[in-house]
Formats: structure tokens, C-alpha cells, sequence
């Protein structure tokens, strides 16, 4: 089907709450030490404020979504590409199409809202048979996709 997940893919859920979620998502990232990763949020508004509390907590990271200008976020693409930035903060729709090797770490900062995204997101890491780690903080409210997404 559409929605297999490959095998080599290391699928990791963090239950966590919104007043928590940030501290939580850092001691994970901490954790990890990815070489490149990608963390995706559901808005544009949501991505501007994580790129925000991850670079004053000393994150190298950068952002990339449709009011970004594409000159800027082909830059943002190629500085990611060659390694000098570790995380790119992306909504889904930014990373439709973003085909980079060597992406080691997905993380869904906000949990997807539709199945379809979640494979989707999660394809992004461990391309060609490589190994790869997906990270998901969950919420209350993601509850309903959660258990879709477990029974994969």
C-alpha cells in the first residue's frame, strides 16, 4: 500500500503536553544528536516560532515555508545540503518535493493531522536503505491519528 513505512526507519512517539512539549522536544534532540534533521510544525506562525525558541536555546537551525522567497529558501536548501545547518524547521507543504540524502532525523514537532502526512513526513528520512529515526511528540489532541498511525 501507499502508507508502508520502511523497515529501517526507527519510529519513536514522546507523549508529552503543550506546556511541556519544547523541553521535551530539547531533551530529545539532545538526546539524538542528529547529523541533519528535519522538524516539521503545522503552520507557517508555528514554524517562525520554533525557529525562534530553538535558536535562542543555541540550536543551529534555519526555516523554510511559502512566505519565505523562493532565492532565500534555495540558500536555506543548499547551506542545509552542505551540512551548515543541522535542523530545518519546515511545514509539510515546504518539504513536498525537498529531496535531500543523508537526512538522518525526522521530527514532528506537531503531530500531523492526516495519516497521509505522517508517511509522508517520515519517508523524508532513511531514503535509498539507510537507517533512519522518526520522532513524534504527541499530544491529547493528536490522540485519533496516533492510533492510526500505530496501527500501520
Amino acid at each position: 500500500s501507499n502508507n508502508d513505512i520502511p523497515d529501517l526507519i526507527d519510529q519513536v512517539f514522546v507523549h508529552t503536553t503543550d506546556r511541556n512539549k519544547f523541553e521535551d522536544f530539547c531533551r530529545v534532540i539532545d538526546d539524538d544528536r542528529p547529523f541533519m534533521a528535519i522538524v516539521f510544525c503545522r503552520t507557517k506562525a508555528r514554524v517562525d516560532k520554533l525557529e525562534l525558541q530553538m535558536g535562542q536555546a543555541g540550536y543551529n537551525c534555519k526555516k523554510i515555508h511559502s512566505d519565505i522567497s523562493q532565492t532565500k529558501r534555495e540558500k536555506i536548501i543548499k547551506d542545509f545540503r552542505d551540512l551548515k545547518i543541522q535542523f530545518l524547521i519546515s511545514t509539510d507543504l515546504s518539504s513536498r518535493g525537498l529531496d535531500i540524502g543523508g537526512i538522518t532525523h525526522i521530527y514532528n514537532y506537531d503531530f500531523p493531522e492526516r495519516l497521509e502526512d505522517y508517511v509522508h513526513r517520515v519517508g523524508r528520512s532513511g531514503r535509498l536503505g539507510k537507517e533512519g529515526k522518526a520522532t513524534s511528540m504527541v499530544t491529547e489532541k493528536n490522540m485519533a491519528v496516533y492510533e492510526e498511525v500505530k496501527n500501520l
